[in-house]
């Protein structure tokens, strides 16, 4: 049997099954629509359109999940614009035949190749992250960042496979850049004149981060309570900050009088991260919730670490 599909739209017929295939496809991406909006990533194909199989393991038709129906909760495929001839034809060819999202990039991201994609991606990122930070990871739907960006349901799972791909990458591309920023911090005494000066510094400049990146930090916080991986987990910049800082510990040595004034200076940076943190979360509910409340806060309790005993 020859497939025979119609473009939505169209009353132009193609015996061609790939071409079938394209053309409902690509009616439905210039509407913002397009085919794989829902449906297996596993049946879709850089510049191919997979069928998807049914329950028998037989491509029934084009995955056309299109905008509407995947917003009431249709698979899409009461939809096709295709015979069932089409799956008969093209359905054992194609299976198995679709990118592999892991071997992608990260978890549930296929990178943007054009700087249209690029685009939709960052407003997609951009509102997954502000939406984070206003309501939560959790309490997050792909829905509302969707609606947020202003981009389409078929842009957003051209990209992403769910929720958790997008905050994978968000919290990566983060690491990213804030590794960048740690390695450009500037801590010398000579800028910052003594010890409280540069503790102050340092933890000033983690509240705005943690505040201006709350919603990347609440991402990363959920993830790590229901993964192992620690791949999205901002806590691997502790590491790299701690090793910045304590390059500069023999300019400060002769104001920490703590027995051991590594130990001690690596326990006063984990208690400003820890606590700043916690804070920012919305836990340590008794800590002050103001930047210069808790800058002096922190100052103090961490100067209690360095200047403790006496070193003679």
């Amino acid at each position: 049997m020859v497939a025979v599909g119609r473009s939505i739209g169209s009353s132009v017929e193609c015996a061609d099954v790939h071409s079938a295939q394209c053309r409902i496809c690509g009616s439905g991406y210039h509407s913002g629509q397009p085919c794989h909006a829902v449906g297996p990533w596993q049946y879709w194909t850089d510049q191919h359109h997979a069928l998807r199989p049914n329950a028998s393991g037989v491509g029934s038709g084009v995955v056309g999940a299109w905008g509407i129906p995947a917003a009431i909760g249709h698979s899409g495929r009461d939809f096709d614009r295709v015979g069932g001839g089409l799956g008969a034809a093209d359905g054992a060819t194609t299976q198995g035949k679709g990118t592999d999202m892991s071997k992608s990039g990260s978890d549930g991201y296929r990178p943007s190749k054009q700087a249209r994609s690029v685009r939709s991606e960052q407003l997609l990122l951009e509102a997954g992250e502000a939406l984070f930070a206003e309501n939560g990871y959790q309490s997050t739907k792909v829905t509302d960042i969707i609606e947020r960006s202003g981009c389409s349901t078929g842009t957003f799972y051209h990209r992403f496979t769910d929720k958790e791909g997008l905050a994978r990458l968000m919290i990566e591309r983060f690491i990213d850049e804030a590794d960048h920023v740690i390695q450009s911090l500037d801590l010398n005494r000579d800028i910052h004149g003594d010890l409280p000066q540069m503790l102050a510094y340092l933890a000033g400049g983690l509240h705005d981060s943690m505040t201006e990146r709350l919603g990347v930090y609440r991402a990363s916080q959920r993830l790590n309570t229901l993964s192992s991986d620690r791949s999205a987990d901002t806590g691997v910049l502790v590491a790299p900050l701690e090793a910045h800082v304590m390059t500069y510990l023999d300019q400060y040595r002769d104001q920490i009088t703590a027995a051991d004034p590594d130990e001690a200076l690596r326990h006063a940076l984990q208690l400003i991260i820890m606590v700043t943190l916690q804070t920012r979360l919305g836990a340590g509910r008794l800590f002050p919730r103001d930047k210069a409340g808790l800058t002096q806060m922190l100052v103090q309790a961490s100067l209690g670490l360095l200047q403790q005993g006496d070193r003679s």
